[in-house]
């Protein structure tokens, strides 16, 4: 068990599904002070309602992962809330069903801007807030195994994990001396 008692995290796509599942972890492991932001606002309010119960200072942010000017929103207000930000899961993603055949640009552009280039956009606002306090954070991207080819009804899906894969393995190296 790691003693996250000191975290503040910041989890994108943390009213369902994954991100809600490593919410609950953290605050199994100590964290009380979390954001989840996403898409769905019942879902999101019902979320953090539930992890409150479990005893941490849980919110929720109304967020699109694919709108470049609210990408950093969820980092910016668990800033303004709690002073700083220690961890980020990126866990937002849509997968839009599109082949190479039928795949429009529209649909590729969405699901890049929300799978690839939302995250690398929360990274830039955690990394410059952790440099400038002075603290260390952590950065967790949830992958897919269709970074790796995919299913061929997944073609932007997996292009678009395919990118965040490389976004994560770039800010490891820029940012470890960072301690981020």
């Amino acid at each position: 068990m790691i003693d996250h008692s000191t975290t503040v995290a910041v989890i994108t796509g943390g009213a369902q599904g994954l991100g809600l599942a490593v919410a609950r972890a953290l605050i199994a492991d100590g964290c009380r002070k979390l954001l989840i932001a996403g898409r769905d606002q019942t879902k999101g309010h019902r979320a953090a309602r539930d992890l409150a119960a479990l005893g941490a200072d849980a919110v929720f942010l109304a967020a699109d992962m694919g709108d470049a000017l609210r990408a950093k929103a969820p980092v910016a207000a668990a800033a303004a809330r709690w002073g700083r930000v220690t961890a980020l899961v990126n866990a937002a993603a849509v997968t839009d069903r599109a082949g190479i055949l039928d795949c429009t640009a529209a649909e590729w552009d969405r699901q890049m801007a929300v799978n690839a280039r939302g995250p690398f956009l929360a990274i830039q606002d955690l990394a410059n807030r952790a440099i400038a306090g002075g603290h260390a954070a952590a950065v967790v991207n949830v992958q897919s195994m269709s970074a790796h080819g995919g299913q061929p009804f997944l073609a932007p899906y997996s292009a678009s994990k395919a990118a965040l894969a490389n976004v994560t393995r770039n800010a490891a190296h820029a940012l470890a001396r960072h301690r981020i």
